[in-house]
C-alpha cells in the first residue's frame, strides 16, 4: 500500500523522544516545579538547562549517538540530569546497583562495556575496588568522579565534570527506538543482563500509566528508590511527561517520605513490601494527615496483609496490585487495586487492555482457563532486548512474543494470579509445586506476617517445600497447627515438610525488597550441615 520510503517518512514523522518532551514541557510550563531535592526546588526550565549542559558534556567527551555510559551513584542531581542529557543525544544510561560486592560491580559494568563510568564521590572506593576484577579482554572504562553531594544548605549544582558553558539544546534528532536507559536484570540465571528500554517503550509506559491511573500535573512522585531501578527511573520520567513534581531523596528515608506525603499530593506512592510499616509509622509520627495519595504500594503478593491494611489506612489510598517485569513494565496490571476493607482471599490482578497476554504450557500451547502456565506478552511498552546479548534476547523473544518465565493462571474474567517463576518450581515426587501457591495459603493464617517457601533436597521425594515464617509480634505457632491449617487449603504433598521461624528483619532481601530464595536455601543447607557434622 505504501512504499518503503513513505513508511520511513511516516515513521520519522511519528518520532518523539524524552528530550523532545522536556523541551515541550519547558515551552508550555517553564516555571512549574519539576524536582525537589535536598530541600530545594527546580523548575522545568532549570532542569532543562541542566540537561542541556549534560548533553554537551557528553558530546565533549566524545560520547556519540548509540553509545552507552554506566552510572554508579545514589540518587543525585547529576544522575537525573545526565539521563535527560543522554535523552537529547541518543546516548543510553545504565545504572549499576551500588549494593553489589566489588566483583559483581565489575561484572555488571562489563556487560555494557562502556567507555566511561560516572561515579558519585561516596561510591568511588567501591568502584576502585571493583576494577581489578574487570575482565582483561574488555577495554577498561575511564572513570569520572562526581563532586561530593554536600552543598552546605546551598542549592545543589551539577558536578564540575558535567557543567558546560553551552546551555542550549544540541538539537540531535533521536529515533524513538534508540535506547535511553539500561536496567540490569538477572531473572533466574543469576548472570546480569542489561534490559534496554527505548524512548518508545518509556513513552508508551508514560501514556498508558497516565491514562490508567488518571494522573494529572497535580500528581507528584516520591523517588526514594534507586534510579538504577525501573520502578524509579520509569516513574520519574512518567511524572515529568505529565508535568508533575518529583521529590527525590539520595536513599530511602521514611521520615523524608512522610514529610512529602503530608505536604504534597501524590499519584502513586511507590513502596516495596519491606518498608510499608516503616513509612506508615513515620506518617503517624508526623501527627499530620496526608495531603492526598491516589495509589500506594506494589507487589501485594509479597506483602503481609496487615502491612497492606496499615499503609492504606494511613494514606487513604487504594493498594496498587502491580505485576510486571523490567522488560514490559507494570502495564499488564496497570489499574488493579485491592479492596482491603476485609482480608483478601487472593491477589488476582486485572489484565490491562493495553497489553496482550497468553498462558502457555511447555509445548507453547495455550492453557485452558484456570490452568497454570508461562505468561507471554505483546505490548508497546516492550523493551528492545538485552544489551550486547543477542542470545538472551532471542531466547526471550520467540514467535513475536515476550516469554516472561513467570507462571500465572488466567481466568475467564481477564484476571490472573501469579504463582512464581517457571524455572523456580519444586519437583516433589514428579509433581510440580509453585512456592506462591503455598505462600498464599500460609499468609491467610492470622498469626503469620510474612512467609517464603523454598525447595530443599529430600532423599525420598528429591525435593520438598520448606517454609521460612515470620509471625506478628513473634507469636508462637506450632508445626502441628501449621500442618492442619495447610491441609484445609492445599493437597498433602504441597504442605511444607520443614518450617523455620525468623523475624521479618532477618529475611535476606534485595534492593527492591524481594526476599532472596537462593540465600534462604543456603541458610537451610548450612543449618543441615551443622546438624550432621
Amino acid at each position: 500500500m505504501f512504499s518503503d520510503e513513505t513508511n520511513r517518512l511516516l515513521a520519522r514523522g511519528s518520532a518523539i523522544s524524552l528530550g523532545d518532551v522536556l523541551e515541550t514541557r519547558v515551552m508550555v510550563s517553564p516555571d512549574w516545579l519539576a524536582l525537589e531535592y535536598l530541600g530545594h526546588d527546580f523548575t522545568y526550565k532549570e532542569l532543562n538547562t541542566l540537561a542541556n549542559q549534560c548533553a554537551w558534556s557528553l558530546l565533549d567527551l566524545g560520547i556519540r549517538y548509540g553509545d552507552a555510559v554506566v552510572v554508579l551513584s545514589e540518587n543525585t542531581l547529576d544522575y537525573l540530569s545526565l539521563i535527560y542529557g543522554a535523552a537529547k543525544t541518543g546516548v543510553a544510561v545504565a545504572g549499576c546497583n551500588y549494593r553489589l560486592a566489588a566483583p559483581e560491580v565489575a561484572r555488571s559494568i562489563s556487560v555494557i562495556a562502556p567507555r566511561y563510568v560516572f561515579v558519585c564521590a561516596s561510591l568511588e572506593p567501591l568502584l576502585r575496588d571493583a576494577m581489578p576484577h574487570y575482565p582483561s579482554d574488555i577495554v577498561a572504562p575511564e572513570i569520572i568522579v562526581w563532586d561530593k553531594n554536600d552543598f552546605g544548605g546551598a542549592k545543589p549544582a551539577l558536578s564540575r565534570s558535567l557543567q558546560n558553558a553551552k546551555t542550549h539544546n544540541p538539537r540531535i534528532e533521536v529515533d524513538p527506538e534508540e535506547v535511553l536507559v539500561i536496567v540490569y536484570t538477572s531473572g533466574t540465571t543469576g548472570a546480569p543482563k542489561g534490559a534496554a528500554l527505548s524512548h518508545r517503550a518509556i513513552m508508551a509506559r508514560a501514556g498508558i500509566m497516565c491514562a490508567e491511573l488518571h494522573l494529572t500535573e497535580h500528581d507528584n512522585y516520591v523517588a526514594w528508590h534507586p534510579l538504577f531501578h525501573m520502578s524509579c527511573s520509569d516513574y520519574v520520567l512518567i511524572t515529568h511527561v505529565r508535568g508533575g513534581k518529583v521529590f527525590m531523596t539520595p536513599r530511602f528515608d521514611a521520615h523524608a517520605i512522610a514529610d512529602f506525603c503530608v505536604r504534597e499530593k501524590i499519584g502513586w506512592l511507590f513502596l516495596v513490601p519491606g518498608v510499608l510499616d516503616e513509612v506508615a509509622d513515620a506518617i503517624k509520627a508526623s501527627g499530620k494527615p496526608v495531603a492526598g495519595v491516589k495509589y500506594v504500594g506494589c507487589m501485594a503478593d509479597l506483602s503481609p496483609v496487615h502491612s497492606l491494611q496499615n499503609i492504606t489506612e494511613v494514606t487513604g489510598a487504594g493498594y496498587f496490585n502491580t505485576f510486571g517485569t523490567t522488560e514490559v513494565g507494570t502495564v499488564p496490571s496497570a489499574y488493579g487495586t485491592l479492596d482491603l476493607d476485609h482480608t483478601p482471599v487472593s491477589f488476582r490482578k486485572v489484565q490491562s487492555t493495553f497489553s496482550r497476554m497468553r498462558i502457555v504450557d511447555p509445548d507453547g500451547k495455550d492453557c485452558p482457563f484456570g490452568t497454570p502456565g508461562e505468561i507471554l506478552y505483546r505490548t508497546p511498552t516492550l523493551f528492545s532486548g538485552y544489551w550486547n546479548n543477542d542470545k538472551a534476547t532471542n531466547e526471550t523473544m520467540r514467535d513475536g512474543w515476550y516469554h516472561s518465565g513467570d507462571v500465572c493462571v488466567l481466568y475467564e474474567d481477564g484476571t490472573y494470579d501469579f504463582l512464581g517463576r517457571s524455572k523456580y518450581m519444586i519437583k516433589s515426587g514428579g509433581e510440580s509445586i509453585y512456592p506462591a501457591e503455598v505462600e498464599h495459603v500460609l499468609l491467610k493464617h492470622p498469626k503469620i506476617s510474612e512467609v517464603q517457601v523454598i525447595r530443599v533436597p529430600d532423599e525420598k521425594w528429591s525435593e520438598v517445600p520448606a517454609a521460612y515464617i515470620a509471625t506478628h509480634d513473634g507469636q508462637a505457632i506450632s508445626v502441628h497447627e501449621l500442618n492442619d491449617f495447610c491441609a484445609g487449603h492445599i493437597t498433602k504433598w504441597k504442605v511444607p515438610k520443614h518450617y523455620r521461624f525468623i523475624s521479618t528483619d532477618d529475611f535476606p532481601r534485595n534492593v527492591t525488597g524481594k526476599i532472596e530464595r537462593p540465600l534462604l536455601e543456603k541458610m537451610f543447607a548450612a543449618e543441615q550441615l551443622e546438624i550432621t557434622s
